[in-house]
């Protein structure tokens, strides 16, 4: 699951996309919660986003432009 942070109202969020085949929402949530990392490096409650698939580049790997586009559209950036 990529992570991308986006500026926005409260400053610096971290959204998480995921896509459907995925396991519940819920249960990542909660793992992210337990997971002992810093708060700043958790994502916020509401920025978990289900897309139908990650975007990818020709040569196979993630397209990390298109993650920060779709993260920033769905915080309303």
């Amino acid at each position: 699951m990529p992570a991308s942070p986006v500026s926005g109202e409260e400053g610096e969020q971290l959204v998480v996309l995921f896509v459907r085949d995925a396991p519940d929402v819920e249960p990542l949530r909660r793992h992210m919660a337990e997971s002992g990392l810093p708060n700043l490096w958790k994502p916020w409650r509401d920025c978990y986003v289900e897309v139908e698939s990650l975007p990818i580049l020709g040569s196979g790997k993630l397209d990390l432009k298109g993650i920060k586009e779709i993260a920033a559209a769905a915080m309303g950036g």
